[in-house]
């Protein structure tokens, strides 16, 4: 779902809540939007202009409806196409597959891998939080190189870019005596 229809969505979500606190106040003994609704609707123009308003809420409320079921950019990646069909592999499988060679790296402690598909491969995004005293020119250097030749050796995929961002640096632990 876009921004627009998000946005969408919260006026769509404040306008029910106004109407269900409204409906509340009815319900409770409030008449004042009864005369204002005989007053709205008092002449054949003003009737339009409600009708007008309420089929455009519909409208409204209706692509709401399929913007939110409706199917998203499919999460794979065209790895190759044969004889015998298309093999695809999902973004999550390769987060997963980037996810453990990065914690196989020396110093690398925790990780958290996006992936971006590409007309020419995929682009790589890994966040990482790193022990004290690790050398991090070092151990990205060897997260990007090996991250690279893995994925591209496992799932068949150029791997475009390999960024990495450390997040954090863990605390020592103190020591008991």
């Amino acid at each position: 779902m876009g921004l627009f229809d998000r946005f969408i969505m919260v006026l769509y979500t404040l306008a029910l809540v106004v109407l269900a606190i409204l409906v509340a106040a009815v319900a409770a003994g409030w008449q004042a939007p009864f005369l204002y609704w005989d007053r709205l609707l008092a002449t054949p123009q003003e009737r339009w202009i409600v009708v007008l308003l309420a089929l455009a809420v519909a409208l409204i409320g209706l692509r709401s409806l399929f913007a939110a079921f409706a199917a998203g950019p499919p999460a794979q990646a065209l790895v190759q196409t044969n004889a015998a069909g298309e093999v695809h592999v999902s973004l999550h499988a390769i987060e997963h597959i980037v996810g453990r060679l990065a914690r196989q790296v020396r110093g690398i402690r925790e990780v958290r891998p996006r992936i971006r598909t590409t007309p020419g491969g995929v682009a790589v995004f890994v966040e990482a939080v790193v022990q004290p005293d690790t050398p991090i020119p070092q151990a990205s250097a060897e997260l990007q190189e090996r991250v690279r030749q893995k994925v591209e050796e496992m799932v068949g995929i150029p791997v475009l870019e390999v960024k990495v961002l450390v997040e954090s640096v863990l605390r020592e632990r103190a020591r008991v005596r």
